[in-house]
């Protein structure tokens, strides 16, 4: 599913989220089917501010029977990054989206509906007025290019997507395309098969004369067998 992929390619939500100064997965666990992370996200704050990064573990969940994702994350320490002076580092930060796809082809549907529950500590008493301009504008914002990233994945994976969907995508079209040239190729074969097998056809008949000549009676009292060789 694009969406699940939106939330989780770090490449490209560098690309559609500019908000994000700085997002790197710092290690992978290497368990299959683990689908976890550990990441430092450093995120933009407006002026006056200081950015606010984070180091947290992210693991998601397909679960096919019910045809529900989850994606959990939660704050960690790591030592290849310690605090920063410059930044507030958020050590309380924990988050889970729960995605459900629309129809009855699972998560490969388009439609979807996700509900997130997020909390984490600022570090400050946030004025009213920037709670307000995140309600009204940031929110809004933030949501529309979702969606518009979203709609926009697959050309990215066309073009710079690096990821294992990314990879699986391109093949899928790959033998998509490949399957579609077939298929015309066996079509224009069949189509000069035809065209050749009429053309002889109407050869044969101009030699042989009259399609619709009648053809001679047999005298049954004659040899059939005498003739000259």
């Amino acid at each position: 599913m694009d969406f699940l992929q939106v939330q989780i390619d770090m490449d490209y939500r560098k690309k559609w989220d500019e908000m994000t100064v700085m997002l790197e997965v710092a290690d992978t666990d290497p368990t299959p089917d683990a689908n976890s992370d550990l990441i430092y996200w450093e995120l933009q704050w407006p002026k006056l501010f200081a950015n606010r990064d984070y180091v947290f573990k992210r693991r998601y969940l397909i679960d096919e029977e019910t045809n529900m994702l989850y994606i959990v994350s939660r704050s960690t320490e790591f030592s290849k990054y310690p605090p920063y002076k410059e930044k507030f580092r958020v050590e309380d930060y924990w988050s889970r989206m729960i995605i459900r796809p629309h129809g009855n082809n699972g998560i490969k549907d388009l439609g979807i509906e996700f509900t997130l529950t997020y909390f984490d500590n600022p570090g400050v008493n946030i004025p009213s007025s920037v709670m307000t301009w995140v309600t009204l504008k940031a929110m809004p914002d933030f949501l529309t290019k979702l969606r518009q990233a979203t709609r926009e994945y697959k050309n990215f994976c066309r073009t710079e997507g690096t990821s294992e969907y990314c990879r699986i995508l391109l093949e899928e079209e790959r033998a998509a395309a490949e399957k579609e040239e077939k298929e015309k190729l066996d079509y224009c074969n069949f189509v000069k098969l035809t065209e050749n097998i009429r053309r002889r056809t109407a050869s044969w008949t101009s030699r042989t004369g009259d399609a619709n000549e009648p053809i001679p009676e047999l005298n049954p009292d004659s040899n059939m067998f005498d003739y000259p060789i």
